[in-house]
């Protein structure tokens, strides 16, 4: 992103900066860089990052902690419509990267592709994708000192992706106190 910012204005006075905005707020950085006379700061929050924390209002806060009413954010997500569930659920079924990595974490603990299957649904409640490994025939794993015992039927959730609507990210925004 400041690759292309700053090809597209490179007279732009800017800093970049890093944060690890679900570790708490980040105020200390936004007041450095008032005192270096940028008074009003352009927060940028690019990707659908916001999509995949578990704890979205936290997240929020964290930013709106980190501002002032001079400062403003900017949101990069893709937002929902329920038109376009199929296709939202065909970037997920027809995409091996993601699939390779959970089924990576899943081989760890003693799960191959042959004792269940991955299902990606739509759940239209949460407004979100879920993916679950469902279990094809039982077995017994080991994490640790424990032993777990799957059963056919059982479902392991390995992914949540929240899909927002305007409304729906108009009432989280207002909700964190945001103007």
């Amino acid at each position: 992103a400041k690759k292309n910012i700053l090809k597209k204005e490179p007279e732009l006075n800017a800093e970049f900066c890093n944060i690890d905005f679900e570790a708490g707020n980040f105020a200390n950085i936004t007041d450095n860089l008032r005192e270096k006379n940028y008074s009003n700061n352009l927060l940028l929050f690019l990707g659908n990052t916001l999509g995949n924390v578990s704890d979205k209002s936290r997240v929020l806060s964290n930013i709106r902690e980190s501002m002032t009413l001079k400062d403003y954010l900017l949101i990069g997500i893709e937002l929902f419509d329920v038109d376009r569930v199929q296709e939202i659920l065909n970037h997920y079924v027809g995409n091996n990267f993601w699939k390779d990595n959970i089924m990576t974490a899943l081989e760890y603990l003693g799960l191959t592709e042959d004792d269940g299957s991955i299902v990606v649904k739509f759940n239209k409640d949460k407004n979100q994708v879920e993916a679950r490994f469902v279990i094809k025939k039982s077995k017994t794993i080991k994490y640790c000192s424990k032993r777990i015992n799957l059963v056919k039927g059982d479902k392991i959730l390995l992914m949540i992706s929240y899909k927002a609507t305007p409304k729906s990210m108009q009432i989280l925004l207002a909700e964190t106190g945001f103007i």
